[in-house]
């Protein structure tokens, strides 16, 4: 009893001293996908998540500017079209971008870069340029550099 005690001891340090929780809130449908997707693959839900963050390296270096719209982008496809060929043309700089809408009228566009450069301020004004000609207004934020994981 006395191993299993200090065990538990040691396990409440380490997750305290090592360990840092991410909550993470899914639809239950999403979830029941993922847990589907942990099964085919014989991992546990964490360690399936775990894999697939580790998949994307480029998100975890990433330059992200983001964009805060005056209306949803998501379902536009002209706009989604020209967004698209700017990131192909700079897809030595941009490892993607999202368009997010949400019911509480919070749309955003996202921009994410795979390295720093002078491109980034060229490339954000071709975006802009672009929302600009469908008449959409917006907010943009500063860079945002996520930190090295080491």
């Amino acid at each position: 009893m006395g191993n299993s005690e200090s065990k538990t001891e040691y396990n409440i340090r380490y997750a305290k001293e090592k360990l840092k929780r991410i909550p993470l809130d899914v639809q239950k449908e999403k979830y029941e996908e993922i847990k589907a997707a942990a099964d085919a693959a014989g991992e546990k839900v964490n360690g399936y998540i775990k894999k697939a963050i580790d998949a994307y390296p480029e998100f975890a270096n990433s330059f992200v500017i983001t964009f805060q719209l005056n209306k949803d982008i998501t379902y536009n496809n002209d706009i989604f079209s020209e967004l698209e060929d700017v990131l192909i043309a700079n897809s030595e700089y941009m490892s993607g971008f999202t368009r997010e809408g949400s019911s509480l009228g919070e749309f955003k566009l996202v921009l994410r870069f795979k390295k720093q450069g002078d491109a980034i301020q060229e490339i954000t004004q071709e975006f802009a340029n672009i929302l600009t000609k469908h008449k959409i207004t917006f907010k943009c934020s500063n860079i945002t550099v996520a930190p090295d994981s080491e």
